[in-house]
């Protein structure tokens, strides 16, 4: 390693160590939070994208077989997945609308 590069990394280091832990801290929760925000608008956009060629089933309509994996949304727009259905689980979990997965 060359002189030049030796001792811009030193200054660097001596700088990062000069900063109050707090700052350092602050700044990492920043990063994950716009991380996570990033990964969010991400996945909502491609969720958005793809919605329209998954056909969903309304719980009203239809219920899936028992112990049939699924795919299900509930009326807090949450999604999951259920390895063996059970009918139990529509009022346990608000379920509104299913799919069922092809492996």
């Amino acid at each position: 390693m060359n002189n030049e590069l030796k001792e811009k990394m030193q200054q660097a280091a001596k700088e990062y160590a000069s900063f109050p832990a707090d700052a350092h801290i602050k700044k990492a929760k920043y990063i994950v939070e716009s991380q996570s925000r990033d990964f969010i608008a991400g996945a909502s956009a491609m969720y958005s994208e793809l919605a329209p060629l998954v056909e969903w089933v309304s719980v009203e309509d239809r219920l899936p077989e028992e112990g049939e994996l699924i795919l299900w949304k509930n009326k807090y727009k949450l999604v999951s997945v259920v390895d063996e259905w059970n009918n139990s689980y529509k009022e346990f979990y608000h379920i509104t609308h299913w799919r069922k997965i092809e492996l």
